[in-house]
């Protein structure tokens, strides 16, 4: 019998960043059998697969969803109504994109507001993760 997901408990591992590039050892998958989430290295490690491959074609372990973190800030910027910020976030350097948007919130005291539609958004992708998957789940 699979496990019901708490999505509540899967939802930060589906962060990512794309300017920080996830080596194959670490991407993080959902085990079928016990609801673990492992990394590759995990299980390569304890279940004795050799390469990613051989995971992927297992049917024990599906690839986590991954919501790039920072495309979601620049989403969250789009839906404010300062059209200065909106102009001043659409020169920000990639690279320099996360910092500058971390001391913008905190100026503004918008870390709540912030980390609610990061919440949000992460829910509403493990749910779809979880429906494309067949997995059942429970908010």
């Amino acid at each position: 019998m699979q496990k019901i997901i708490n999505i509540s408990d899967i939802i930060y591992y589906g962060r990512h960043y794309t300017d920080c590039p996830i080596l194959e050892d670490y991407l993080r998958w959902y085990a079928i059998d016990d609801g673990v989430i492992y990394t590759t290295r995990e299980i390569i490690e304890k279940f004795q697969y050799s390469n990613l491959s051989e995971i992927q074609h297992s049917n024990r372990f599906i690839l986590l969803f991954q919501v790039d973190i920072i495309e979601l800030e620049k989403i969250y910027i789009d839906q404010l109504s300062i059209e200065a910020v909106k102009k001043y976030f659409h020169k920000v350097k990639h690279e320099k994109y996360d910092l500058n948007f971390k001391i913008f919130l905190e100026k503004l005291r918008l870390e709540r507001d912030w980390f609610q539609f990061e919440r949000n958004a992460l829910i509403k992708v493990a749910i779809e993760w979880c429906k494309e998957n067949h997995l059942p789940y429970k908010l």
